[in-house]
């Protein structure tokens, strides 16, 4: 299974990048630095037949070390980017 990481993925481009690849049957990690709207997101999203294949994180991508975290995090709890 084939995984991807989305950065802002809670809205826009990212929101719609997460749920083409979540219909595609990729499983998908979400990150924002916003948390309340990452479970928004989740709970849109939570309507694809493939929700069991979605992850959120909260993360600030301007944080090398959130950057870094986040990574090691995906690696070892979910799967190789």
């Amino acid at each position: 299974m084939q995984t991807i990481w989305i950065t802002g993925g809670s809205s826009g481009i990212g929101y719609a990048t997460a749920k083409e690849f979540l219909s595609n049957g990729w499983q998908v990690i979400i990150s924002s630095s916003n948390n309340e709207k990452l479970e928004a997101a989740k709970k849109k999203l939570s309507k694809n037949k493939n929700s069991n294949l979605l992850h959120i994180i909260t993360c600030d991508i301007s944080l090398k070390k959130n950057v870094y975290d986040t990574i090691d995090y995906i690696e070892n709890k979910i799967g190789k980017i």
